[in-house]
């Protein structure tokens, strides 16, 4: 059975979370960035959970959510520290147990729209938040629709992207085992996630000395037609125009010549 008690404490932490919204410069910014984002009929899907929306959840609710989407062929546990097997065995028993094997199963998501969304589409958006607080500090967040983790870019305006694999593509891993082409481009991706991270501190923070901190994300969505990719720094306040024209310079510097 599932335990109603780690539901009322999920509910508990979103009441508590939606409370501090308004004093968090962090979040309000990445609220907005994501309204811009996406389009107005699908930005609900990234932005913060309410009160209002989880209230009506029951434990029903999530055991059928989990028994379809969970089989033990895409399941994977990891667990660390320090604990009894046995009662560990029994407790992943308790919450495993059921579900079935899935055999042929179908994705939940395959074939409903539900699971598609749409980009904004726009060629640029700017738009910015004022937090009161009792010092002044500043926070920036840019971004961009990217491709998933197939390489696969939908419902961006007019910007569209499927990439198909190239013959300069491994076939197979070193121990012989099929290589999965599919995954070629966020592979690839996940290694450039680092490089431009280290690039931007290295050219904003460290050499330029305008920003308190600087760092490059991607998040390639599994389902979805597309993902995006964001920079977000802590500006010093007397900056922040220029600390954006020169995040734009390095990564124009990137895509144009590489690292």
């Amino acid at each position: 059975d599932f335990d109603s008690k780690a539901l009322a404490r999920f509910k508990l932490r979103v009441d508590r979370s939606f409370r501090s919204f308004p004093k968090s410069v962090e979040r309000k910014t990445a609220g907005a960035f994501f309204g811009a984002l996406f389009h107005p009929d699908d930005a609900w899907r990234v932005q913060e959970l309410t009160p209002d929306i989880v209230k009506d959840i029951d434990v029903a609710d999530v055991e059928r959510i989990i028994q379809a989407q969970v089989v033990p062929s895409n399941l994977e546990v990891a667990i660390s520290g320090d604990f009894d097997p046995e009662e560990l065995e029994s407790q992943l028993t308790t919450y495993f147990g059921t579900i079935g094997g899935g055999a042929g199963k179908p994705p939940p998501w395959a074939g409903k729209d539900s699971f598609r969304f749409k980009f904004a589409g726009k060629a640029s958006v700017q738009d910015s938040v004022t937090v009161q607080d009792t010092v002044v500090r500043t926070y920036a967040m840019m971004g961009f629709p990217t491709v998933n983790r197939w390489g696969k870019l939908e419902q961006a305006g007019d910007l569209s992207l499927d990439i198909e694999p190239k013959e300069s593509w491994p076939t197979e891993l070193p121990s012989g085992d099929a290589y999965c082409q599919k995954m070629h481009v966020s592979r690839c991706l996940s290694v450039a996630n680092d490089i431009i991270s280290n690039k931007l501190f290295e050219q904003i923070r460290e050499k330029r000395g305008l920003v308190y901190g600087i760092g490059f994300s991607w998040r390639p969505y599994r389902v979805f037609d597309g993902g995006y990719a964001t920079v977000t720094f802590m500006p010093k306040p007397d900056q922040v125009e220029r600390s954006i024209a020169e995040v734009k310079e390095v990564l124009c510097d990137l895509f144009q010549n590489g690292v």
